[in-house]
């Protein structure tokens, strides 16, 4: 018996174990030290920082889910490499500095193709 009297390995129940391994596979210490050091990196700290850290886990969430639902399929349609994020993970389009959103859904959009469209809506859009 491992829980024998002096026996200095501590047992585990299936139940931790699983958890453990849950916790591995989904990457959850990963994606808690994410979302604090953006927090950490951010210009200004909140006053309650858990508006920002569930953003992060969020967008950390459905980012692993893109990639375990579309794998290798999604990597394809990449099109636009983006600059580095800044506060709220907002970046733009490299060298198209009139297209600004979210890093997962900017790499998807051509850049030239939208700096024409954004030229097109400008026309109709009043000063």
């Amino acid at each position: 018996d491992g829980n024998a009297k002096g026996s200095s390995k501590k047992s585990t129940s299936k139940h931790e174990e699983l958890i453990k391994r849950y916790i591995k596979e989904q990457k959850i210490e990963e994606v808690v030290v994410f979302a604090l050091e953006n927090l950490i990196d951010s210009e200004l700290l909140p006053e309650n920082p858990f508006g920002s850290l569930y953003r992060n886990i969020t967008f950390s969430g459905l980012e692993q889910d893109m990639q375990t639902l579309l794998g290798e399929t999604l990597q394809k349609y990449k099109k636009s490499e983006v600059e580095n994020e800044g506060e709220y993970r907002i970046t733009n389009i490299k060298n198209f500095y009139n297209c600004w959103g979210l890093r997962n859904i900017l790499e998807y959009v051509d850049g030239e193709t939208f700096s024409h469209l954004i030229q097109v809506l400008d026309e109709f859009v009043a000063d």
